[in-house]
């Protein structure tokens, strides 16, 4: 299990922003049920967003949609839409890879987020596999996540790249933030649409996609893209005796 993300970060621009953010859409303490968590002003229009891509959905996810056809890899693979009514955030993905046989299925993809509840993004590769069920072939079957890829690296690199500047190029004023502290557990953060007791990051502001999926293994440069601390550490030499 991760470690919790605190809220409160003085030595990281970025993680200080990120927590800022959380404590204004989200009531923390607070149970979703309760009417203080749905009459909070945070949550109030984070619903609001639902509320419009449920109500005027093809005019709400048009704009994404043309972003989606923009983006040009130099392959013929497609870029799949998988925004969701009950995610913050517009969602994409590109397979690179996938096997299947009569016992299982396993994918290589590039999975990429864009929040619509504030200004970041996340990008990172997944490398999962379906056992199938022969007695129930109607089951997607067994699902785990293999290893994550949390940056430009080995079979992933190129894509990543790309998509990374798509991205940047077009939602200027948004950050990156590393997958790995995305999926950050918020001490006693609820979020409106996820079961868990506790959310992270990623549920706040991007999607439930890891709520019951455990994490294990990743690879690739570690927190790659966050800003360096504001911490600086000097080396001084022994005090002369």
């Amino acid at each position: 299990m991760n470690p919790y993300f605190p809220l409160d970060n003085h030595f990281n621009n970025l993680y200080g922003e990120i927590g800022e953010t959380i404590k204004q859409l989200y009531p923390i303490g607070l149970a979703r049920e309760t009417n203080e968590y749905k009459e909070h002003l945070g949550i109030k229009s984070v619903m609001k967003v639902f509320e419009e891509n449920g109500f005027h959905n093809a005019k709400f996810n048009k704009p994404w949609k043309e972003f989606l056809k923009k983006i040009k890899f130099g392959t013929k693979k497609k870029i799949h839409n998988i925004s969701y009514l009950t995610n913050p955030s517009f969602s994409g993905e590109l397979i690179l890879e996938r096997y299947n046989d009569d016992a299982l299925c396993r994918v290589k993809k590039i999975v990429f987020s864009v929040s619509q509840v504030a200004h970041f993004f996340t990008i990172y590769g997944v490398d999962e596999t379906y056992i199938k069920e022969k007695e129930k072939p109607s089951l997607n079957g067994y699902h785990a996540i293999n290893v994550i890829t949390e940056s430009p690296y080995s079979e992933f690199e190129s894509s990543f790249k790309n998509i990374h500047t798509a991205i940047a190029a077009h939602f200027v004023e948004y950050k990156f933030v590393p997958i790995r502290a995305s999926l950050y557990t918020v001490k006693d953060l609820q979020t409106p649409y996820s079961d868990l007791h506790e959310c992270s990051i990623h549920n706040a502001l991007f999607d439930n996609s890891f709520d019951y999926q455990q994490v294990r293994f990743f690879r690739g440069e570690m927190f790659y893209g966050a800003p360096r601390s504001n911490i600086d550490v000097v080396l001084l030499p022994p005090p002369v005796v």
